[in-house]
């Protein structure tokens, strides 16, 4: 509901959909939710599965296959009580019940977790945390700490317009050491795209850009 009011109060100061994105970095679909006189904060299927062929012999199912018992023999089974689907769905089910199972287990061993949307940690690339609203500082920090090649990807891509912009070439070249040090396949061919055309990379060294108002 903090964030439906910092919506509707830009609204109310005049702001155009676009520049509340712009101010919110939340969607325009978020946005037109939030601004929705019918808005309820409250999902009532959020975090509800929906019912499957299967489920109401979820239980049998399981306790068959954790028994060692074959797909064919399941199938056999269950389409005996009149239940109609296919052993490529039942290996389906099966699987999605231990992928479950496995999020499961890691969530009591780390504790509460929350998801980070990809989306926001790509507005960092571009613009600065503070003007990134959708997450905190601590979030950022608690996402690098469990995935760390965030945190340098972040660090690399940060460094990289600071050195541009530093007019310094030295830190050029500093950088495509750092950044080969790195080992990252995904960022090679921009490496070497640099190291054949050092020239015009080295260009706003020479000659810094001015901004003009």
């Amino acid at each position: 509901m903090d964030k439906v009011k910092e919506v509707k109060d830009l609204q109310g100061k005049g702001y155009s959909t676009r520049k509340i994105v712009d101010e919110t970095s939340y969607t325009k679909r978020t946005i037109k939710n939030y601004l929705s006189p019918n808005f309820n904060p409250v999902h009532g299927q959020y975090g509800v599965q929906r019912p499957g062929k299967l489920s109401p012999v979820r239980h049998e199912v399981i306790a068959l296959r954790s028994k060692g018992t074959t797909y064919k023999k399941i199938y056999t089974s269950i389409c005996k009580k009149g239940y109609t689907c296919t052993e490529a769905a039942i290996r389906q089910f099966i699987a999605k019940e231990k992928r479950l199972q496995s999020d499961l287990e890691d969530e009591i061993n780390d504790g509460p977790t929350e998801i980070v949307e990809r989306k926001w940690l790509v507005k960092l690339l571009y613009k600065p945390l503070n003007k990134v609203k959708a997450f905190s500082l601590e979030q950022v920090i608690n996402v690098v700490q469990k995935y760390p090649l965030v945190g340098t990807l972040l660090r690399l891509f940060w460094r990289f317009k600071e050195t541009l912009q530093s007019g310094d070439k030295k830190l050029i070249l500093e950088w495509i050491s750092e950044a080969a040090a790195s080992d990252l396949n995904e960022l090679t061919s921009f490496i070497n795209g640099i190291k054949q055309d050092i020239d015009a990379v080295e260009m706003p060294t020479r000659y810094p850009i001015k901004r003009i108002s």
